[in-house]
């Protein structure tokens, strides 16, 4: 088998599989995932590819401090996005209310998986080709 039918086959898995997912899970009352909710996980793997391959051209930057900028603009239309759709009395009572554990686990997320981990794949990325550094970090079978 040639490397291109090899590589026809594997998209016709790939479309069979989005296929049953979409029809099975999303259209037919799965209740496992809406169809918004499958789109969006499918627009974020899209982002997360396309982040790959800018960190790959960007050429020889501060990694960590690229990870950081680019991790300033997005809290932004979050923020308001909440605002309009919820409005400030939600966005105070959910403050007020916040527990120790919420607030580590966003100290986690922006400090430890963010700067971190982040900052490590994208240095990878950088070195290495992304074949490479996926196939180290896959689990053995």
């Amino acid at each position: 088998m040639s490397p291109r039918d090899l590589l026809l086959a594997l998209i016709v898995v790939i479309a069979w599989g989005v296929n049953f997912v979409v029809v099975k899970v999303c259209l037919q009352g799965g209740h496992a995932m809406s169809l918004a909710g499958f789109v969006l996980t499918l627009c974020a793997a899209g982002m997360w590819a396309l982040g790959n391959i800018v960190t790959k051209k960007v050429g020889k930057v501060d990694l960590v401090g690229l990870v950081v900028w680019g991790s300033l603009i997005p809290p932004l239309p979050f923020f308001a996005a909440s605002f309009v759709f919820e409005g400030p009395r939600e966005i105070a009572a959910a403050l007020s209310g916040i527990s120790a554990a919420a607030i580590f686990a966003i100290a986690y997320l922006a400090f430890i998986a963010t700067l971190i981990g982040y900052g490590l794949w994208s240095r990878l990325l950088s070195r290495y080709p992304a074949s490479r550094v996926a196939q180290r970090l896959m689990p053995a079978r």
